[in-house]
C-alpha cells in the first residue's frame, strides 16, 4: 500500500535533479484503488449481488453509481494497461485476425484483442459485462465498435445520444434545445439501468453522488489551477495517471480521497518553491494522447533541455464531464455538450489559445494519433492559429496503444530540433 501524504516524513521528501522529472509520489495511491475496485466487482459478480456495465467515458457516471451495486468499467483503460505493459500487440493482431482494420482505434482493437484472447483476471482483465453503455460523444465510430462487443458478449446494450455544439462562441450559452434532448437521453439510460438492474432510479442516492463528483472536480481544479506557478510542481504528464479517478470513479469517495492526497502534494510543493524539474527552462502545452508503450519517451528527453509539459487538452477534457451541478439532467448537459471532442475547430482554438495564455507556455506538442483520429481533427488549423500568436508548434504523427507506429530515431530527431528552435527563440528574445 502507497504511504498517503500524511504519512510521509516531508523532512525526507526529495527535491529533484537537474535534467529530471520529480514524479509526484501520490500518484501510486491510484493503483491502489484500482486494485480494490476490481476486487470488489470480481466479488460482487460472483455472489450474484453486483451488474458490471462496461461503458464509455463520455456517459454521466453519476446516474450509474446512482444504482446500487453498479459498475462501470471502461475497456479504453484495460487497452491502455496492456499498452503501458507492451503487451498489446499480441491482442491487436487478434482483432485485425478477425478483420478490423489497422486503421481502427488502436485502444479498441486491444480491448476486443483481449477479448478474443480470453485475457484472464490474473493478466489484468476486466470482469465481463452484464450490459454495454456507449455513446458517439468522442468518437462517430464508437456506436459501430461497440456493436462488436455486443456479438461477442450477447449482452444488452444502450445508446446515449448526443448534439454536436456548433457555437458561435464557445462560452456562449447553451441553448435550450440543447438541454431538453441532453435530459431526454439521461432519462433514457434511466430506464435502461432500471431494467436491467432491476432496480428503481433512487434519488437521493443519485444526489449524493452528484455532491461527491463536484467535490472531485474541485479538487481536480485546483491541482490544475497550481500548475500555473513557476517552476511547475508537477509535470502535467504525471497527472495522466490519476485521471482514471474521474474516467471511471468520479461520484466515489474513493476518488475524493485520492485527489484530496495528490493535492496535499502538490500545495507542499508550491509553499516551499519545489519544482518538478528544477531546472526549468521552457513551458510546454500537449495536446493529444500519450503513446503509453513509451509513457516517459517524450518528457525524459524534453526534461534533459529543461522543458516541461505544463497543461495539456487531455486534463481539461474531464473538468467539463465532471461538474453535475445540482444534479438536474439539464444541467449536466452544459458541460457534455461543450466539450472539446464535441465542438468545432474555431471553438478548438479558442479552448487552446486560452490554456497556453493561461499557462504563459513557450511551445506546443501535438501527436497526431493514426490511434484516435477525432482527436486529432483540427490540429494543423489549431497550430497554425497558435503560431500565429508566437507559440512554436511541433506535430509528430505516431499511436496511442499500437507500438508498430513508434520510431525512437525520428521522434527523438523531431524533439531535438524543437528545442533547439526554442532555444533560439529564447536567446533572440
Amino acid at each position: 500500500m502507497v504511504q498517503k501524504w500524511d504519512d510521509i516524513q516531508k523532512e525526507e521528501y526529495e527535491r529533484g535533479k537537474p535534467g529530471e522529472i520529480n514524479f509526484l509520489k501520490t500518484i501510486g495511491l491510484t493503483q491502489s484503488y484500482m486494485n480494490k475496485y476490481y476486487e470488489e466487482a470480481y466479488q460482487k459478480q460472483a455472489e450474484g449481488l453486483g451488474h458490471i456495465t462496461w461503458v464509455t467515458s463520455s456517459v454521466p457516471f453519476e446516474v450509474i453509481f446512482a444504482f446500487e451495486n453498479v459498475y462501470p468499467f471502461l475497456p479504453e483503460y484495460s487497452g491502455v494497461q496492456a499498452s503501458f505493459d507492451r503487451k498489446s500487440t499480441p491482442y491487436q493482431l487478434a482483432a485485425e485476425s478477425h478483420g478490423y482494420d489497422i486503421e481502427l482505434c488502436s485502444v479498441f482493437r486491444t480491448s476486443l484483442g483481449e477479448d478474443i484472447l480470453k485475457r484472464t483476471r490474473e493478466e489484468g482483465a476486466m470482469p465481463r459485462p452484464d450490459s454495454l453503455i456507449v455513446t458517439r460523444h468522442m468518437c462517430h465510430a464508437m456506436g459501430y465498435a461497440w456493436q462488436a462487443y455486443q456479438r461477442y458478449f450477447n449482452v444488452p446494450i444502450h445508446m446515449q445520444e448526443l448534439p454536436y455544439f456548433t457555437g458561435p462562441e464557445l462560452d456562449t450559452p447553451l441553448a435550450d434545445h440543447y438541454k431538453k434532448y441532453y435530459a431526454e437521453s439521461v432519462r433514457g439510460l434511466v430506464k435502461f439501468l432500471e431494467k436491467q438492474t432491476g432496480q428503481k432510479f433512487n434519488k437521493e442516492r443519485y444526489r449524493e453522488v452528484v455532491k461527491l463528483s463536484n467535490r472531485v472536480r474541485d479538487i481536480w481544479l485546483k491541482i490544475l489551477e497550481h500548475g500555473k506557478t513557476i517552476p511547475a510542481p508537477y509535470s502535467d504528464w504525471d497527472l495522466y495517471v490519476p485521471l482514471l479517478a474521474i474516467g471511471n470513479w468520479r461520484g466515489t469517495q474513493m476518488a475524493v480521497e485520492l485527489f484530496e492526497e495528490v493535492n496535499k502534494e502538490v500545495v507542499y510543493r508550491v509553499e516551499n518553491k519545489i519544482g518538478a524539474l528544477p531546472n526549468e527552462t521552457f513551458r510546454l502545452f500537449f495536446n493529444g494522447n500519450p503513446s503509453w508503450y513509451n509513457f516517459q519517451f517524450l518528457p525524459a528527453i524534453l526534461a534533459r533541455k529543461g522543458a516541461i509539459f505544463v497543461c495539456s487538452e487531455t486534463n481539461y477534457l474531464f473538468t467539463d464531464w465532471t461538474n453535475a451541478g445540482s444534479g438536474e439532467f439539464e444541467e449536466m448537459a452544459d458541460n457534455f455538450v461543450r466539450h472539446y471532442l464535441n465542438i468545432g475547430i474555431r471553438q478548438k482554438i479558442e479552448y487552446d489559445k486560452r490554456l497556453c495564455k493561461e499557462y504563459k507556455v513557450d511551445g506546443a506538442i501535438f501527436q497526431d494519433n493514426r490511434g484516435c483520429r477525432p482527436f486529432a481533427f483540427g490540429f494543423y488549423d489549431v497550430i497554425d492559429a497558435l503560431e500565429k500568436e508566437g507559440i512554436p508548434c511541433l506535430l509528430y504523427e505516431s499511436n496511442s496503444a499500437d507500438l508498430r507506429f513508434w520510431s525512437d530515431d525520428e521522434i527523438r530527431s523531431k524533439l531535438e530540433t524543437f528545442l533547439e528552435v526554442l532555444e533560439q527563440r529564447r536567446k533572440g528574445a
